[in-house]
């Protein structure tokens, strides 16, 4: 079924997803599944033998992409006790759109004691594509939540590092009661200028103009962040031909990290490793072996 905005060109979809989990006969289970096309979400699969609570659940667009005109709505919420891992079918392709833009809405909701791995896989921006997303992250104290975002130049091999006409991004972290804890916001306008220079990072003279950027937060708080920082800190600056580093949040809400490299597998790698060390911290547990493709 196609359900196209009013006003938008003929092919374009309003598609959603939203999800509950919770925890039933002591695993967690999808309570809730509701979803629009082109959006898909299949039955949860429970690959990690060391942690059978969790639940993996796959959030597919069988459509090949967003293209001019979708406007799609991811929102999931994990309540107390659950352990979630969400993540997507591949990389999303973000297509030419020469008359208009497209958006994605993400609300991810946390309660207290639940667990949550937002981790999609990496952004290809086409050229003179216009991409939004808006992300609000609602975390409840006793709440833990690993969200990261990549951002690649584009199709390299076919010239067109960074010839897409608008990336932005609104970002929003509240606690239980509501209240902004953190935000964040950029616009990428290539047209109007590289994002970053060739200069930006004299430490790392390997990194060109064709970079992939990486961010992750860690929501959490109490004992383990001071700790979790920490070992993050010390992780993410050694890592040979990366620019990275992590910060506190402010309130103490969280940690942020950043990654720039001139490959995106090696900076998926580099959130990879930071993943790790907060599963760790958080679950006490090592990452799985996922197999996608």
């Amino acid at each position: 079924m196609l359900l196209s905005a009013p006003g938008s060109p003929a092919g374009t979809y309003r598609g959603s997803v939203e999800l509950t989990l919770a925890i039933r006969d002591g695993r967690t289970r999808l309570t809730q599944s509701r979803t629009c096309p082109p959006l898909q979400v299949q039955q949860a699969l429970y690959p990690d033998p060391t942690l059978p609570c969790l639940a993996m659940v796959m959030v597919a667009n069988p459509t090949g992409g967003i293209f001019q005109g979708d406007h799609h709505r991811i929102a999931v919420t994990v309540e107390s006790g659950a352990e979630a891992h969400v993540t997507g079918q591949g990389a999303s392709r973000i297509h030419a759109m020469p008359d208009g833009a497209a958006r994605q809405d993400v609300e991810l909701v946390v309660a207290e004691g639940g667990y949550l791995e937002y981790l999609p896989d990496p952004l290809i921006p086409y050229r003179d594509s216009d991409f939004e997303q808006r992300a609000s992250l609602t975390v409840a104290p006793g709440g833990k939540l690993i969200y990261w975002d990549i951002i690649t130049p584009g199709r390299v091999a076919m010239g067109e590092s960074l010839r897409y006409r608008r990336l932005a991004c609104r970002l929003e972290v509240t606690d239980g009661s509501g209240q902004p804890a953190y935000r964040e916001a950029y616009d990428l306008n290539p047209s109007r200028g590289l994002p970053l220079s060739r200069d930006a990072f004299p430490g790392f003279p390997g990194i060109g103009a064709d970079y992939t950027l990486g961010s992750m937060l860690v929501i959490v708080q109490g004992a383990e962040l001071q700790a979790l920082l920490a070992e993050l800190q010390e992780l993410a600056p050694a890592i040979p031909g990366i620019a990275a580093g992590a910060t506190l949040l402010p309130g103490h809400v969280g940690v942020g990290i950043r990654a720039l490299g001139n490959e995106t597998p090696a900076v998926r790698e580099v959130l990879t490793q930071c993943w790790a060390v907060a599963r760790k911290h958080l679950l006490g547990a090592f990452l799985p072996f996922l197999r996608k493709y």
